[in-house]
C-alpha cells in the first residue's frame, strides 16, 4: 500500500486539479468548472466571490534555492525542484493566492 503524502495526492489529482475541480463542481454541477490549456485555467467563476469570474487557477512549478544552513545544498549545490502543483489567484480585492495542498 503507498503512504499518503503530499506527492503522491499531486500525482493522483493532476497536480490538485482534481481538488479545485472536485470543490467547484459542488457549487457548479451542470457547467465545465475548468479548462487546462498548458499549465493555466485562465479565469473560472468564484463562488465566493458573487460567482464572478475572479478566481484564477493554473499549474506552477517551484525551485526552492538552499542557503548556507542546508547541508544538503551545501553538498550538492544543486537547487531542489518541488512537484508542479495547482495555484490559486484572484483578481485584486478578493481571497489571497494559496496552493492546493491548503485545503
Amino acid at each position: 500500500m503507498n503512504a499518503i503524502n503530499r506527492e503522491s495526492i499531486l500525482n493522483k489529482t493532476h497536480y490538485g486539479l482534481g481538488i479545485y475541480s472536485h470543490i467547484l463542481r459542488l457549487y457548479y454541477p451542470d457547467e465545465t468548472v475548468l479548462r487546462l490549456v498548458e499549465r493555466d485555467c485562465g479565469l473560472c467563476r468564484n463562488p465566493f466571490n458573487a460567482n464572478k469570474e475572479t478566481l484564477h487557477i493554473f499549474i506552477e512549478k517551484e525551485i526552492i534555492i538552499g542557503n548556507a544552513f542546508d547541508k544538503e545544498f551545501a553538498a550538492t549545490k544543486i537547487a531542489k525542484m518541488l512537484p508542479p502543483q495547482a495555484m490559486r489567484s484572484t483578481l485584486p480585492n478578493c481571497i489571497t493566492n494559496s496552493k492546493a495542498m491548503n485545503y
